[in-house]
């Protein structure tokens, strides 16, 4: 009799246990997309780390010792769990691991892009500098567009077989070796830019040094992109793909010359300059400028 009666609270409470969780895995979803296109939803920043999968202090084939992950690739990395659950997702979709790695949302990464950036987003608004990579990070949702990553991140896809979506800060192709950690001499400035790198000196505090690689072992100073005015940076599209991005008048695009089969991806991260600038920096580091 008992069980007569239990039986139907009992599938009553499985339908509104599954009717959660989807709703979460479509609430992901679409924070998941709304980071990729660039909209300000912001990690919670007391959120903690549950499973040991991303726990700092350490390397695995799925996290880094600061606490960054990735999901799917060769080892099916899962998303690790965190509290709340939505503070951590992976980037190509809440399911299975995705065949290919991505990377996982999670604090350590929000507390990457507040730190670089002022904002715990990702977003292409936004110059890479101080040592970071641009890395293609999501295999599913963009597969063309390449975001600020920290250097543990690049590491990770490298060990997972996606080294060819890692590049260097100048968008040359990432092979594992690090940017030199001093100049035997620092390029002279003929104009207002202000070269940095190991040796050249630091920039302000409103800005950040682009460009750093091996190819590029000094770069230059250019602002950053600091909240709220988040899209005042002049940064430009050069290239005869991606969205079009012109810089204003009286001014000119640069981009770094790297190696000539990723150069039509570092052609659409470019900074715009006046002539004078561009072509001081064109000529010191190693670059092109486009009207």
């Amino acid at each position: 009799m008992l069980s007569r009666w239990l039986r139907p609270a009992i599938r009553l409470a499985h339908a509104r246990l599954r009717g959660r969780l989807m709703h979460m895995r479509a609430s992901n979803l679409l924070l998941a997309l709304l980071i990729s296109c660039g909209e300000p939803t912001r990690s919670n920043s007391d959120a903690g780390l549950l499973d040991g999968a991303s726990t700092p202090g350490s390397w695995t084939a799925c996290s880094s010792p600061s606490g960054y992950a990735i999901c799917g690739g060769p080892a099916k990395c899962p998303t690790p769990i965190c509290s709340p659950r939505s503070a951590c997702f992976c980037i190509d979709g809440p399911a299975e691991p995705p065949m290919e790695a991505s990377y996982v949302w999670n604090p350590p990464l929000a507390q990457f892009y507040r730190t670089a950036f002022g904002w715990a987003f990702n977003t292409q608004e936004t110059p890479c500098g101080d040592g970071n990579l641009m890395i293609a990070a999501s295999s599913v949702i963009a597969p063309t567009r390449f975001d600020c990553m920290p250097l543990e991140m690049g590491e990770l896809f490298d060990d997972a077989g996606a080294r060819a979506r890692v590049r260097y800060a100048d968008l040359s192709m990432w092979d594992g070796t690090p940017v030199p950690p001093r100049l035997d001499s620092c390029p002279v400035s003929s104009s207002t830019m202000r070269f940095c790198g190991a040796g050249c000196g630091t920039c302000q505090v409103d800005e950040t040094c682009v460009g750093l690689s091996p190819k590029h072992p000094a770069g230059f100073c250019f602002p950053k992109a600091m909240p709220p005015a988040i899209t005042a940076v002049d940064l430009c599209n050069a290239s005869m793909t991606g969205p079009p991005q012109a810089c204003g008048a009286g001014k000119v695009c640069f981009t770094f010359i790297v190696e000539p089969g990723a150069q039509p991806v570092a052609d659409q991260y470019g900074y715009c300059a006046s002539p004078l600038d561009c072509s001081d920096v064109a000529t010191k580091l190693g670059g092109k400028c486009s009207p």
